[in-house]
């Protein structure tokens, strides 16, 4: 069995690393701050001709942020700043201590990673969950609609009618049959998420 995060923040990944046996390589959604937006626009270029390096470097990351307190802004100076995707509010906050060449080459495997797995036939547990803190990007939350995630689960299952994904939520939300939906309650740390989803997953696994 494979764990995929898709997101939205280091929640699902941490869980996964302390379940032994359960973390997997590296995807690209593992150690970022993203929304289901960002995740079914990557999902959906996967599934395209496009490479994965030109994904990395043309889609993935677009600009630099900085930060302004608790909270991020774009950061428009070339070459500086941290990793980001302005376009989506996304936030890439564990990634400063590699060197662009590196970041590049890291996220191009995730990204070949992701796409074959996404288009095979084996049994993946794909895992969503909220990121546990509302951070701002440019003053708008990063997160904002859960009704993308309807489409991505219709996409996974397109692909793989096997799949199993999980989409945990601190508030009650109608998703399709694609995905098991579980209420977490409001959390303030990706910590307290990824203790929350282990807790549900002792009773569901």
């Amino acid at each position: 069995m494979k764990y995929v995060p898709l997101g939205s923040s280091c929640g699902s990944t941490v869980f996964l690393t302390a379940v032994e046996g359960r973390k997997g390589p590296n995807c690209p959604f593992d150690w970022a701050l993203s929304n289901p937006e960002f995740v079914l626009e990557i999902m959906k270029l996967c599934t395209s001709n496009i490479s994965s390096y030109e994904i990395v470097t043309k889609y993935f990351f677009k600009n630099r942020y900085a930060h302004k307190g608790e909270h991020v802004v774009s950061w428009k100076e070339p070459g500086q700043g941290s990793y980001a995707n302005t376009d989506y509010r996304i936030v890439f906050p564990h990634e400063d201590h590699k060197t662009p060449g590196d970041v590049t080459e890291a996220y191009t495997r995730r990204m070949e990673r992701f796409r074959n797995i996404l288009t095979s036939q084996e049994q993946v547990t794909y895992i969503w969950s909220p990121p546990g803190e509302q951070r701002l990007f440019d003053g708008e939350p990063i997160v904002q609609d859960l009704e993308p995630l309807n489409e991505i689960g219709r996409m996974i299952k397109s692909y793989n009618p096997q799949a199993r994904i999980l989409v945990f939520t601190e508030n009650e939300f109608e998703f399709g049959n694609e995905i098991e939906h579980y209420v977490i309650g409001p959390c303030t740390t990706y910590g307290e998420v990824a203790g929350k989803i282990h807790d549900i997953f002792q009773k569901i696994q």
